[in-house]
């Protein structure tokens, strides 16, 4: 557009001069140009630091789990008054949290709940509960 604006085959403002106006189109598509490459490399800056924290996060948290389970496995966990025990407690209620509950089953109404099957009192068959 520039050049057709300077060759004079394109006709621009009758008031600025061709060559002006062809210099002026010329600037503003270089700043778009390098705004459009700001914004690339910022677009790419902050995945590559998500992608980095995420890792972290990761790492961190695989770390965590890996110390919480060594813990929870030495002979001293066993004990429940030891300082250790109440080391895992308060770890497995952190996981916990972090990790939010697991999720239950839903039970749709009409279908065997399995926590009210029980033995009979005279110890003879099985109760059977549904759900309401």
């Amino acid at each position: 557009m520039a050049a057709r604006l300077r060759s004079g085959k394109l006709r621009g403002n009758p008031r600025i001069p061709p060559n002006e106006q062809a210099d002026l189109i010329e600037r503003s598509i270089r700043q778009d140009q390098l705004v459009k490459g700001m914004v690339k490399a910022e677009r790419e800056q902050t995945a590559f630091e998500r992608e980095c924290e995420q890792r972290d996060e990761a790492n961190r948290r695989r770390g965590l789990r890996a110390g919480f389970h060594r813990l929870k496995s030495s002979p001293q966990a066993a004990d429940p008054d030891s300082p250790v025990a109440k080391k895992v407690r308060s770890l497995n209620r952190k996981l916990r949290n972090e990790l939010g509950a697991p999720r239950r089953r839903k039970i749709f109404e009409g279908t065997i709940h399995p926590q009210s099957t029980q033995m009979n009192a005279d110890g003879g068959g099985f109760l059977c509960g549904f759900s309401r």
